[in-house]
């Protein structure tokens, strides 16, 4: 705990969200030598992060060669620089491809999580000169037989549309099979279904399906890292506000925890990583075309947008505020 009764608590970075950002960016922090502290305003971790399909977008992943495609770094910059077309983001976009290799080398090196090509995905402009198939990566399967009861259960469960029967998760390689009947399909439906119905005791007591697949992987595999580090993690913990020190810099954040609002110190620094504004219906009326509605979202309830505006308040320039992930 904090000294005196200035501060509640104290540690070097806090870490505003649970989603696989936050709790990426907590592992890293603590893994170069930081006292890390993560906090949830929800019940329940992982954020839309966990309710996702859990892919991501890699050029110039090392993984791509052994999956049998291939890629460059430059073809990458080009391909993003081309679709996104913001010449103010080409530092921003060169930086993103630059370390996808040092990523994956850390992810896989000091993580429980694994990445596998999906060989199938094309890029989502696919007539674009530069664009391939083997960028889309999907998190590999995670058990969570080695995270204790009281973590499977807090972590935000997926969509039921992305689920066999509602319950049963399955990857996007399995998905692509069942949802086109593909030779096969019937096998690896019948395997799904006996692994879920055979994995005891545990179904006594949760309808919960405990191979964390697409975003329950990504971020069950993380909070199994964040265990190993000794990181805590606070749910129930919603944002208030930011503290300044007399110079004007952060300092640290007032929290809502236990009903009490507690002042937190963050000796190094404060990484926004919760979400967007999606459940926000004023934030919908000021920034996306109308008419909208915050219950047209398959979003995490947790996306409120205090956060941004709290941030946007000190002076931070917000930029693509009317994009989305449309559907």
């Amino acid at each position: 705990m904090g000294k005196g009764s200035e501060w509640a608590y104290e540690t070097d970075v806090l870490v505003i969200g649970s989603g696989a950002g936050a709790l990426t960016a907590a592992v890293r922090a603590r893994d170069l030598g930081a006292e890390v502290l993560v906090i949830e305003t929800t019940a329940q971790y992982g954020g839309t992060s966990a309710m996702s399909g859990g892919v991501l977008w890699l050029p110039n992943s090392p993984l791509i060669a052994g999956s049998g495609g291939n890629d460059s770094a430059e073809e990458g910059k080009r391909y993003l620089e081309s679709v996104v077309d913001e010449p103010a983001l080409r530092d921003r976009i060169h930086a993103f491809v630059d370390n996808i290799p040092p990523f994956i080398e850390f992810i896989h090196s000091a993580t429980h999580l694994r990445f596998a090509v999906l060989p199938q995905f094309p890029d989502m402009y696919p007539d674009n000169p530069d664009a391939k198939m083997h960028r889309c990566h999907e998190a590999l399967p995670f058990h969570a037989r080695v995270l204790p009861d009281q973590e499977v259960l807090a972590l935000r469960p997926q969509h039921p549309q992305t689920a066999l029967f509602g319950r049963i998760g399955w990857t996007p390689s399995e998905s692509l099979v069942l949802q086109a009947r593909a030779p096969g399909w019937q096998k690896v439906a019948f395997s799904m279904v006996a692994r879920y119905l055979l994995d005891l005791p545990w179904r006594r007591r949760s309808l919960r399906d405990r191979r964390l697949v697409l975003g329950g992987a990504l971020v069950g595999a993380l909070r199994r890292s964040m265990l190993d580090r000794r990181i805590p993690l606070w749910l129930d913990t919603p944002f208030e506000s930011f503290i300044r020190d007399d110079s004007g810099a952060i300092a640290g954040v007032v929290a809502r925890r236990d009903g009490v609002s507690a002042r937190i110190r963050a000796r190094k620094g404060v990484i926004l990583a919760s979400g967007g504004f999606e459940k926000s219906d004023a934030m919908r009326r000021r920034f996306l075309a109308q008419p909208t509605d915050a219950r047209w979202t398959a979003g995490a309830p947790g996306n409120t947008g205090e956060v941004i505006e709290a941030a946007e308040a000190l002076g931070a320039r917000l930029e693509f505020m009317d994009e989305g992930w449309w559907g």
